[in-house]
């Protein structure tokens, strides 16, 4: 059991980590976070550099001035995150 050996398609990789499943999980990751938070924001979802990314980002200049204040998208995404 011990021989073992396993090897990875980088190519194969790229194009799971740049899929349709993989964007659409990390959005609806987004999507939580924002649902968690108080205020406008913004979910954007793309592909760059081969992987699947999601930017959160105010929509409003109230709630980016709260956001500096309070940092709430970071408590959000941080390891202390809220129950739900």
């Amino acid at each position: 059991m011990n021989d073992v050996k396993i090897e990875l398609d980088s190519a194969g990789i790229m194009q799971l980590l740049s899929s349709n499943e993989v964007q659409s999980f990390v959005t609806n990751i987004a999507n939580d976070c924002v649902s968690s938070c108080s205020g406008k924001y913004e979910v954007q979802s793309t592909v760059k550099s081969g992987r699947a990314v999601a930017n959160i980002k105010t929509a409003d200049k109230e709630t980016y001035y709260k956001n500096l204040k309070t940092n709430e998208l970071i408590k959000a995404t941080g390891p202390n995150k809220r129950s739900r």
